[in-house]
């Protein structure tokens, strides 16, 4: 239905089992992912998502790194 990479279609299908399976207990799953294709697909299926690009690297001072 989707054009997704091998792994991608597997983080995917792995995320979709654990949120059918933890449904009773959690309302929502949070799906952490970089790929843009990936998460363009997984939004159709209400995911939250989680894109580590949208954070400015820090280091364990929660300083950015200087450029």
């Amino acid at each position: 239905m989707h054009s997704l990479r091998a792994l991608d279609a597997m983080q995917f299908a792995s995320a979709s089992e654990l949120r059918r399976s933890l449904q009773a207990e959690f309302s929502a799953i949070t799906f952490v992912s970089a790929d843009g294709d990936l998460n363009e697909v997984v939004s159709m299926y209400d995911f939250q998502i989680e894109n580590p690009n949208d954070h400015p690297a820090t280091d364990d001072a929660g300083t950015p790194p200087a450029r």
